[in-house]
């Protein structure tokens, strides 16, 4: 069992409502929150990470200038999603914490771990409407970081984001077909009633960039 305590993992593709839930959990247990998307902006910036300061995606990945630094990331021998993923792991081991994550499910199997899904479609129009874009770039760009992360995952790490074992999550929610509240007090309830009775707090001792 983890000595950290309580740890909680969102993972969702683009758009489909990680970072609002994990801010809206962390708040409803008394949890730290850390969005990765703050820690790669600041490692990619080259200023000083504070993980509990991370902020969420504000629709910056989606953006012109956000597509181009993820895009231009991508060959590198070592990319900065292993450094940022060290620090995720970091916190994980720390405990209290909820983080939205596309990679931290494969490479811990300490907390619970909730999988927002919904269509392309859906996340698409999410992301026009945060990055004030038109739909049909909105639907470009993310299927493109769909799909490039997909790739980065498989050549680092060796699994498949877009194809996730059956029992890697604790819980799964169409986002598409029910409202954030609906979400958020469907989550809640799970995390509540799994935590009341002292479940899912930790794991095994080592992770995988241990």
């Amino acid at each position: 069992m983890s000595t950290g305590g309580r740890v909680l993992i969102v993972f969702g593709l683009a758009g489909s409502g990680k970072s609002t839930l994990v801010a809206r959990l962390a708040l409803e247990f008394g949890l730290r929150k850390v969005h990765p998307s703050g820690v790669m902006r600041d490692l990619l910036a080259g200023r000083q990470v504070r993980p509990e300061a991370s902020l969420a995606n504000d629709g910056y990945w989606e953006s012109a200038e956000g597509a181009q630094i993820l895009d231009a990331r991508l060959d590198h021998q070592e990319p900065v999603d292993l450094e940022a993923d060290r620090i995720l792991l970091s916190e994980v081991a720390k405990g209290e914490v909820a983080i939205d994550s596309w990679s931290l499910p494969w490479l811990t199997d300490k907390g619970l771990r909730i999988h927002l899904t919904a269509p392309l479609e859906v996340r698409s129009r999410r992301a026009a409407a945060r990055g004030h874009l038109d739909l049909q770039t909105a639907r470009e760009r993310i299927a493109k970081k769909d799909e490039d992360t997909r790739q980065l995952f498989l050549r680092l790490y060796g699994f498949d984001i877009a194809r996730p074992a059956p029992d890697l999550f604790d819980l799964t929610l169409d986002t598409a077909t029910l409202s954030s509240e609906e979400v958020f007090f469907q989550a809640r309830a799970f995390v509540a009633d799994r935590w009341s009775a002292g479940k899912d707090f930790g794991g095994s001792e080592e992770d995988v960039l241990s």
